[in-house]
């Protein structure tokens, strides 16, 4: 995204080898960049991050699409788009991370059903605000997720969300 609004989306779509979406519908570039951001996985970790990716592309589409524009307008995409964009990804991917933890406490009898069915619904909305509140004073353009703070960012978040299901 950051790539996006520095060099425009034809640019960036051409430079990641995507030009052959160029002319297509929102739902089919998001489906193909996504792809290739996060392709279909055989781990439990790549399924998990690809589905946050999609999360979180379908709402930066939604967006787009309530403002009355098309794709094409993530050309013009601001800085609050793109952090929301992001802190959407890192919520979706703790949260699904979290819950496939609690199917396994589940699973263990570590958990009952109805603590399961509790911690879900608070932990929704406790990860997407230490997310914002981790990523407040972040320039989430420079940000690198898979390594240094980004990466120390989401773990620490999953952590604090995981000693949840210790008992």
């Amino acid at each position: 995204l950051d790539g996006v609004s520095k060099d425009g989306f034809k640019e960036t779509l051409q430079k990641y080898d995507l030009s052959d979406c160029i002319g297509k519908s929102g739902e089919e570039v998001i489906a193909k960049i996504a792809d290739r951001i996060a392709p279909s996985g055989s781990t439990n970790d790549e399924a998990i991050a690809r589905a946050a990716i999609m999360i979180a592309f379908d709402r930066l589409y939604e967006k787009i699409l309530d403002s009355g524009k098309d794709i094409v307008a993530i050309d013009s995409i601001d800085s609050e788009t793109l952090s929301d964009t992001v802190v959407e990804f890192v919520s979706a991917y703790i949260f699904k991370k979290w819950v496939y933890e609690a199917g396994i406490a589940l699973e263990r009898n570590d958990l009952t059903e109805s603590e399961a069915i509790k911690l879900e619904n608070e932990m929704r909305f406790f990860i997407r605000d230490e997310v914002k509140n981790g990523f407040q004073k972040t320039d989430v353009s420079k940000l690198d997720l898979a390594q240094g703070e980004g990466r120390k960012i989401i773990e620490d978040i999953f952590e604090l969300a995981y000693s949840t299901l210790e008992k």
